[in-house]
């Protein structure tokens, strides 16, 4: 299930026209506190699961993607972007869609609203998105936030993101995958669906002071439809609750 909540972005200095505002590249970290905010005001025993469970980590089985618009510019490090922004967010786990959804009506009070980066964010739209019927077992998406997928060196103890035609991408693609199948019950033993760019382009992604390698484009998956759905669902690759890997369907 997926929802999609716009808001505007509430500024009493503005009266009429299209004013421009910005926020740095490395925003998601505020987005993932939104989120980490909205699950403790929903409930501290869940929230002490997901986020403070360091012995026991637990997979977030969900992703997010933010659209600032057809305006919006990068420059020095900076977004630049007008008013309203979408948050699109989806997730095995409907839980989480009534958790967002709550904190979305929660700015709607008198003086409330969610702060990022100093913006003062109003939501003044829901829209609640039930998941698309998979049936055959090809499927052609195009990328809502850019994919990553990280494989770890034992010996380095360090972390590399490969793209697509790069050497090691299919032995990435298998390991990240392989593992999330067999964190769904569902779909667990089940096989990994063969995966093939069509139009995909390498980007840097500011990320928690990190630059992150990845890839933004049109895609296929050919496999179980059941194991693609789960992946739409909760998203492809690496870091996918950081807001990485959210897709949707080429129409």
């Amino acid at each position: 299930m997926r929802v999609s909540i716009t808001f505007e972005i509430v500024d009493s200095n503005v009266n009429g026209g299209k004013k421009v505002y910005s926020i740095p590249m490395d925003y998601r970290r505020g987005i993932i506190s939104i989120i980490k905010n909205s699950v403790e005001n929903y409930s501290a025993s869940l929230f002490k699961k997901l986020f403070l469970n360091k012995d026991k980590p637990i997979s977030k089985q969900y992703t997010f993607s933010v659209w600032f618009g057809r305006r919006m510019n990068i420059a020095n490090d900076m977004i630049y972007f007008n008013s309203p922004i979408t948050l699109n967010f989806t997730s095995l786990d409907s839980r989480f869609i009534t958790i967002l959804g709550n904190r979305a009506i929660y700015s709607l009070g008198k003086d409330k609203y969610i702060d990022l980066y100093g913006l003062k964010l109003r939501c003044s739209r829901i829209a609640v998105k039930n998941d698309p019927i998979f049936e055959g077992k090809t499927f052609k998406f195009k990328t809502l936030s850019p994919v990553i997928f990280r494989k770890h060196d034992n010996e380095t103890n360090k972390d590399k993101y490969l793209i697509p035609g790069e050497n090691g991408f299919e032995d990435a693609y298998n390991q990240v995958i392989s593992k999330l199948i067999s964190e769904i019950g569902s779909v667990k033993g089940k096989n990994i669906p063969a995966f093939e760019p069509v139009s995909t382009k390498k980007v840097v992604i500011k990320h928690l002071g990190l630059n992150l390698r990845g890839f933004v484009g049109i895609f296929q998956l050919k496999g179980d439809p059941e194991v693609i759905k789960v992946l739409y669902q909760i998203g492809l690759g690496s870091r996918r609750n950081q807001g990485f890997g959210m897709f949707e369907i080429c129409e």
